[in-house]
């Protein structure tokens, strides 16, 4: 019997955790009017994750049954602000494209995404390898914590993650709203078994509060905003990852392709129109004193 050699190596690394999660999964494949669709998306979930992951410089490190763990090395502490906006904006377009798309995939329950981010400045990383076959592996307590942080519900994109990535994501640039998220002694309990580490320092997606506009401020916000979606501006790191994955999936399989074409007609068509449509409104109304305006942060409730 020919004998394969095993190697195991630990490197300790700067590292970002994101965790991915399909909310309500289980029930969706427990159920037999449902378990069809939900093997699809899985299927197409987790091609389409690998992707991504890769364009944006990440390791996916494991897959969990409905979701993922992937891995973004820190190699300077300087450098994790650009990489820490990088991995949340890139949960931001999965959970976009999820929620305008679906991935082609008709379902009776529509498919949700949560998700956790961590940082660890002393991360393992295991490299083993059996012959020719070679794995990666990440272990710590960011690990953990992310694992965690995505079992907890956010508004969209649903993403959980510790206030430390977003500071530093902020600096760079990065501008999606978060708030802080205080826990109960019971939800500390619930949610990280009692261990209270790190816990007084999450942070949430939010959508942004409302704020008490004239009729004037209303109008120049989403006047930019169309501008905005008209001419977005140049973001040279977002720029190159995110040609590169939609470039992958219109190369990748029959589904891909569709599945961006129904994305950017719905950015072109059904997003700038309805907000189009809906400055024609405000510019005609005479008075809209003192109404509340939503935050123009790039989030609608068409895709929440």
């Amino acid at each position: 019997m020919k004998k394969e050699s095993v190697t195991v190596n630990f490197k300790r690394h700067r590292t970002i955790l994101w965790v991915c999660d399909i909310e309500g999964s289980s029930s969706a494949l427990n159920n037999p009017q449902s378990v069809d669709s939900a093997e699809e998306f899985l299927k197409r979930f987790f091609w389409l994750s690998a992707v991504l992951v890769r364009q944006t410089g990440g390791l996916l490190a494991k897959w969990t049954g409905d979701g993922f763990l992937a891995a973004y090395d820190v190699p300077l502490e300087r450098d994790l602000g650009i990489v820490a906006k990088t991995a949340l904006e890139a949960a931001w377009q999965l959970s976009f494209l999820v929620n305008v798309t679906q991935l082609g995939v008709s379902a009776p329950r529509r498919f949700r995404l949560r998700h956790g981010a961590a940082y660890d400045p002393d991360a393992i990383v295991v490299s083993h390898a059996s012959g020719d076959t070679a794995y990666t592996d990440v272990i710590g307590r960011g690990v953990v914590l992310a694992f965690r942080l995505s079992g907890i519900r956010a508004p969209f994109p649903g993403v959980v993650a510790h206030r430390r990535l977003i500071a530093a994501a902020r600096d760079a640039g990065f501008k999606q709203a978060y708030r802080k998220r205080p826990f109960t002694r019971d939800e500390v309990l619930k949610y990280f078994k009692g261990e209270r580490w790190s816990t007084t320092e999450i942070a949430i997606s939010s959508e942004g509060r409302p704020q008490r506009s004239s009729k004037a401020t209303i109008v120049r916000k989403t006047r930019a905003l169309v501008r905005d979606l008209e001419n977005p501006k140049s973001d040279r790191e977002t720029d190159t990852w995110l040609r590169g994955f939609l470039e992958a999936m219109e190369a990748g399989p029959e589904w891909g392709r569709h599945v961006v074409k129904e994305w950017t007609t719905f950015l072109r068509k059904d997003m700038l129109g309805t907000i189009k449509d809906v400055l024609g409104v405000v510019e005609k109304q005479p008075s809209l004193a003192a109404q509340p305006a939503d935050k123009a942060d790039g989030t609608t409730s068409g895709t929440s």
